[in-house]
This record gives C-alpha cells, structure tokens and sequence, in this order.
C-alpha cells in the first residue's frame, strides 16, 4: 500500500507541473518574487565552449645517441639539461676489452711481419686440400661483399628518390603558403584575420621542410657510410682472398718461392684488423653527434649499456624525461633535445576529439609555472593535429592532440604537465545569460524573467551553449532579468518536494526519484 501511495503521489505531482506549465505557457501566470531569488541581467557577451585535457611539453627536435656496442658504463660526463657541442665527450664504456682486443691484433700483425721472411716447404696433398678450401671460402667472402655492395647502392638511389619527392613536396607547400600570406598582406587590414592563421602555416610549414631537409641529409650520410662499410668489407674479404690465393700459390711452390706475396697480403690483413680494433676502441666513448640539450640519460656509471641505447640493468635511470603517450619517444642511451618550438601533447577522450581540429585557440595552463601575482602560467596556443589511431586507457578511448605554442617562456621544461583547454566555438558580442538559468524541455527552452516584481515563465530561441552562459538568440532584451534557481528545494500546499509552481524559476532537477 505504502509503495502504491507512492507512486500514486508522483503521478499527481507530475499532472500539476504539468497543468500548471501549460497554463502559464498561456496566460503567464505571474507569482510572487521570492525574497531569497537571485537574478542575472541579460547582457551582451561572448560565449565559448571548451574541451578539456591533461598533458605533457615534448620536444619536436629530439635525437637519440647511441653506443655501437654494449659495455658497462664507466663514466657519464653530461647531465640533463647542459648544453653540448658537437663531437662533446657524453659518456665513456668500460674499454679493457677493446684495448685487448687491439693488443691482439697489434700481436697479429707482428706475426705476419715475422713470417713475411719465413721459408715454406712443399705441400702434402692434405695441405693442397687445406689451401683449395681457404681460397674457395674467401672467394664466396668477396662474392657476398660484392653484392652488399650492389644493395648498398640500391638503398642509397631508393632513399634519394623517396627523400627528393618529401623535400620538393614540402616545398611546393612552403611556396603556397607565402603566397598565401602575400595575398593576406597585400589585403590590409581586410586580410589580418587570415594573416596570423596563414603566418603559423607558413612557419610550420616551413620547420617541416627544415625537417626533412636534415632527414634527407642524415639519411644521405647514412647510407653512404653503409656503401663505404660494404666497399671496406669488399677490400678486407679481396685482401683475405689474395692472402689465400698467395699462400696457396706459396704452398705449390717450392721452397722460399711467393713468399714475399704472401707475407706482403698477411701484413695488408693483419693491419686491417688493427684499424678495426682501434675503432672498436674509438666507440667506447660517445661523442654528441651534434650541438643540443641533455633531454634524459639512460643509464648511469656501473649499469650495462646496450647498443639500442637502453640498460639491461634493473635499476631505472632517474634522469629519464617523461612524455605523453600521445607523441612517439625518441630513445638513446643520450637523448638530445632542441628547447624551441616546444609543444604540448595532450589525450582527448573521444566524445571531445571529435570537436578538436586543427587551427583551433587553445590555453595550457602550467600549473608547475607562476605568473609575478602567483597565479597559474598560462600560454595560448594553436592545435597542431589531431592523432588518427586511438589509444585506450582504462577501457576509455583517446586520441592524442598536439598543441603548438605562441610563447613559451624560457622556464618550460620538457615532459611538464599542461592543463590543455581547446575552444571548440565562440560568438562575440550576443546576448547571453548564464546557463543555470535555462531549462530545456521536450526541444523547448524557458527561462524565468522577473517583470514589474513578479516572475514570468518566458520561452527563449538558443543559440550556442556555452561552459558558463548560453547564447539568447529571441524572447529577451538586453537589461532583462533572469531568475537563478535556488539551492534548496521548497515544498507548496500540495507537497510535491521541488515544485515552486509556474514562474518560480523552473522545476529545481525535478520530482526526484
């Protein structure tokens, strides 16, 4: 009984605000002004509507130092955030190994010295045996060194071709944006709304040509050095194959006879492995290939460096630089990093991706940051992209944002956590209330205006909804007050909870539950 007096109770409530609603939408039905009601003038503003995110400052210049070999680290001669120079010591791997290494091949070549004056004797048919399957061995040595060679070359024009098309295209797109921007100038003040816009086009066009500018060329220097590698390989496996041809010939002879041949080819290898053991030597030591600033380091000095740039060892380095998951990481056992252009990247949950695109306003607040009267740093800012794959955190798809800066003051630090804020529409100079004053209903909106000290259930045209207040497109004039709902529920004669009647500033969230 008491479950159907219930719910016998909510029905009536609903018939009343229903009845009482449909008299008022008729004849206005005035009531009494509540002496704790709180109003808001209808005003001409700008309304905006946000999206929302939190993430990090990258660096869109970041190069990866790696060791060519793996080692334990003895020394770490840079900290994160010093500026380098190019050819400046990074750190240095344990070299007793390389250094025996180079002892042994020192060893070598003073034995093949020695024998250069040795005496051979004549072959037994074992020996001939022996001989025949050296020189068939380094002959397949040099057929493969040729041919790494070919494909070295092959890479080196396939690289060009691919890297030439990206340069001229980036290009053609830099030529369009100037000419975009000259048209822009040349149209005055008409043309200042589309200057900046195409401004920012132009300069980020144009770092992305400066990009794959340096792409090409570091991938030209690459892939010569891969063809210089295969051709040296070609000439150590050609001088081990005339080693052999040497000391077979040698061998057939009699007594004494090709020595000198072979001796002078023994001594030609023997001093190829020197060179090779010096430059194992040589790579102990990281060299900054170019001039930046220490971003993250991956190890420290007693942990096993790996020629990938990380550490095999189970301690993790407290230097490492943090990212968003938005933004590939580059990686190295040094990471060096370009302190201008820096950007944000921040995870839109996709409900709100789908409102981000390109060119938009944005304004990341640095909360790390403080303005001289202590408040939060905030820098406006333009979105860059908008990622195409998604990533899921906690079942909640994502996509990553990437926010350029307009001036990011020197203090920003790489990996610094952004609260990211991206206005997705704006209208300047309507007529707005704030939005708690609206109620929307079955596609009608209301608000509550008080006229002559009564209040009057008006219906309203809306136009943008904003974070704070909504835009007012017809049924207000600008002066015009608008009732606020209350925080307290009220309860009239009838005692329905949160039923103030027509006029009373809506219906307060509704009958409840």
């Amino acid at each position: 009984m008491a479950r159907r007096a219930l719910w016998v109770n909510v029905g009536l409530a609903a018939a009343l605000v229903g009845a009482g609603t449909a008299a008022y939408a008729t004849v206005g039905d005035p009531a009494p002004v509540a002496s704790t009601a709180r109003t808001a003038a209808v005003t001409s503003q700008t309304v905006s509507s946000t999206v929302s995110a939190t993430g990090n400052v990258v660096s869109p210049h970041d190069l990866g130092v790696n060791f060519t070999g793996s080692g334990v680290v003895t020394s770490v001669d840079v900290k994160v955030g010093q500026r380098v120079s190019q050819g400046q010591v990074l750190a240095r791997l344990d070299d007793r190994s390389a250094k025996i290494g180079l002892q042994q091949a020192e060893a070598q070549l003073a034995s093949a010295e020695g024998q250069y004056a040795t005496a051979t004797a004549g072959q037994t048919a074992q020996e001939q045996q022996r001989d025949a399957a050296a020189v068939a061995g380094a002959q397949v040595a040099v057929d493969n060194a040729s041919r790494a060679i070919t494909h070295a070359e092959q890479q080196v024009a396939l690289d060009k071709t691919q890297l030439d098309v990206n340069v001229n295209d980036a290009s053609n797109l830099v030529q369009q944006d100037q000419a975009k921007v000259n048209q822009d100038k040349q149209q005055g003040s008409a043309g200042q709304s589309a200057l900046q816009t195409d401004q920012a086009k132009l300069e980020q066009d144009q770092a992305t040509l400066r990009s794959l500018r340096q792409q090409r060329s570091q991938t030209e220097l690459k892939d010569q050095q891969a063809v210089t590698n295969a051709k040296g390989q070609l000439q150590t496996a050609k001088a081990q194959l005339a080693a052999q041809q040497a000391t077979a010939a040698v061998d057939a002879q009699p007594p004494r006879a090709g020595t000198l041949q072979s001796g002078q080819a023994s001594i030609t290898q023997a001093q190829a492995q020197v060179k090779s053991a010096q430059l194992a030597l040589d790579n102990t030591v990281l060299r900054a290939p170019a001039a930046g600033t220490v971003a993250s380091i991956a190890a420290q000095p007693g942990e096993q460096a790996t020629s990938s740039g990380g550490s095999s060892s189970s301690v993790s380095s407290s230097t490492s630089s943090s990212s968003s998951s938005s933004g590939s990481t580059t990686t190295g056992f040094v990471v060096l990093t370009e302190l201008t252009g820096l950007q944000v990247t921040a995870d839109f949950a996709e409900a709100d991706a789908v409102k981000v695109h390109p060119g938009q306003n944005v304004t990341t607040t640095f909360n790390a940051l403080s303005t001289s009267t202590g408040s939060s740093l905030s820098v406006t800012g333009t979105v860059e992209s908008v990622a195409i794959d998604s990533t899921v955190s906690s079942n909640v798809v994502e996509y990553g944002v990437t926010v350029s800066l307009d001036n990011a003051p020197a203090t920003l630090k790489v990996g610094q956590t952004a609260d990211v804020t991206v206005e997705i529409a704006s209208r300047d100079n309507v007529l707005a209330v704030p939005s708690t004053a609206v109620t929307t209903a079955g596609g009608t909106s209301t608000v509550t205006v008080l006229r002559n000290g009564t209040q009057q259930r008006t219906p309203v045209t809306v136009g943008l909804v904003g974070d704070n207040a909504t835009e007012i497109t017809g049924g207000l004039t600008a002066g015009e007050q608008v009732v606020l709902p209350t925080t307290t529920s009220t309860t009239t004669s009838n005692g329905v909870p949160g039923f103030r009647g027509p006029g009373a500033g809506g219906l307060g969230g509704g009958l409840g539950g």
